[in-house]
């Protein structure tokens, strides 16, 4: 399953309606795997939809995303004002690490090694004691 970001551009100043999470899930057909739709309104610059959707490939499930939601615009009069902007599964950044460039920093505590830090094969220190 994938969670893929649906970013939404409507009329300045208009509110995204309350229901379209709703509205996005009905729009879905039974083979598009959209499991749940959660509503961020309030988003900035733009309001997202976050839609989870079981695939095979990423790909996939941001294409099916991104086409449920313009098909619920198309359907819903009250969307009629918003488009779809882009459909994208958000990175995330591995534990520990507070920057997506330059070095890694750990993240709290001095002591703490950079993530990818050269670390002993785990084990290591147990082997070196055993002979074969």
């Amino acid at each position: 399953m994938y969670l893929v970001h649906v970013r939404l551009r409507g009329a300045l100043g208009r509110a995204l309606p309350e229901q379209t999470g709703s509205w996005v899930r009905a729009a879905a057909g039974l083979d598009d795997g959209v499991e749940h739709v959660s509503v961020h309104r309030n988003a900035r610059p733009d309001p997202v939809l976050g839609v989870y959707v079981i695939a095979d490939f990423l790909e996939a499930a941001e294409r099916v995303a991104a086409a449920v939601c313009a098909r619920a615009l198309r359907l819903r009069p009250e969307l009629r004002a918003w488009a779809v902007l882009d459909g994208q599964v958000p990175l995330m950044l591995p534990y520990g690490v507070t920057e997506a460039r330059g070095a890694a920093q750990p993240a709290y505590g001095a002591s703490q090694p950079a993530y990818g830090a050269a670390q002993p094969a785990y084990g290591a220190a147990e082997r070196r004691g055993v002979q074969s």
